[in-house]
């Protein structure tokens, strides 16, 4: 049986989510840090803060929007998402924390509306740029009310590609050497490797026809999802990177436009990135 949104969350509904999504990013974008803040004990408060006020600001308008479905903080394992029985609401409510806390741009709010491990709604909120992206399986996906398809370059030669290597908590040393070996393969491939930040956005910038494919190592699955759905109802066609199953230990991650997708994962299939212990 195909999983529905609950009953209630109709156009509408849906506007005042995108609305009340776009207003928590920016109350965090007027509470920023100016500069990088130098102290462990800084960072872990101002990120703490930043979490409690976007969870708060959300609270109220998920209660009226979807009385009785929980909300759920980002942080599940892929091991867990199936466990947890939907509708859900799964919220991220600082994606790209350590471009935040110095006070860089390419940082995200999101929220995404489960249903077990399948993504049903998404909402990512880039409150530097002012864009909102969201995307409803089987719906299509828009930005700021524009309809979004991803678009391919005439090959992978031509391609602007995103990837990502969150370093904290520090990752073990095999998927060190895997992300830089496949660093060394795509830099050659293809006009330019950017390393953006924000998985979810470097996915939504994949959605919009801003990069033209995204590729990661590890299995943050809770960290793609919202951006996943967005590049997906937009056109992307989503795999792992090797023979795993997306969100299993080492799976990896490539999001791009049929074109040109087959070549980069080919790129990227040797050696796979290992799993974690």
């Amino acid at each position: 049986m195909t999983a529905e949104l609950p009953a209630g969350l109709d156009a509408p509904a849906i506007d005042s989510l995108l609305t009340a999504v776009a207003a928590a990013g920016q109350r965090l974008l007027a509470a920023q840090p100016v500069r990088a803040l130098a102290e462990e004990a800084r960072m872990r408060r101002c990120f703490a803060e930043a979490c409690a006020r976007v969870l708060q600001d959300l609270g109220a308008t998920l209660a009226a929007c979807t009385p009785g479905v929980p909300l759920i903080q980002a942080g599940l394992t892929p091991e867990r998402l199936p466990e947890a029985r939907g509708p859900y609401w799964l919220c991220d409510p600082l994606d790209g924390a350590i471009q935040y806390l110095a006070g860089l741009p390419m940082w995200t709010v999101t929220l995404t509306l489960m249903h077990g491990a399948t993504p049903l709604l998404a909402v990512v909120s880039d409150p530097s740029l002012q864009r909102t992206y969201h995307a409803v399986r089987h719906r299509g996906a828009h930005c700021n009310g524009e309809v979004l398809r991803c678009q391919a370059p005439a090959s992978l030669a031509w391609a602007t590609v995103g990837t990502s290597f969150p370093n904290w908590p520090r990752r073990p040393p095999a998927e060190l050497e895997a992300f830089l070996h496949g660093l060394g393969r795509v830099v050659p491939a293809v006009l330019a490797q950017r390393w953006i930040g924000s998985a979810t956005l470097s996915l939504a910038l994949v959605a919009s026809g801003r990069l033209d494919a995204y590729w990661e190592c590890g299995r943050h699955l809770a960290d793609w999802l919202p951006g996943l759905l967005i590049a997906q109802e937009a056109g992307a066609r989503v795999t792992a990177l090797g023979g795993r199953a997306l969100g299993e230990p080492g799976s990896g991650l490539v999001v791009a436009p049929e074109p040109i997708h087959g070549a980069l994962q080919a790129l990227l299939r040797r050696p796979p990135c290992p799993a974690s212990p």
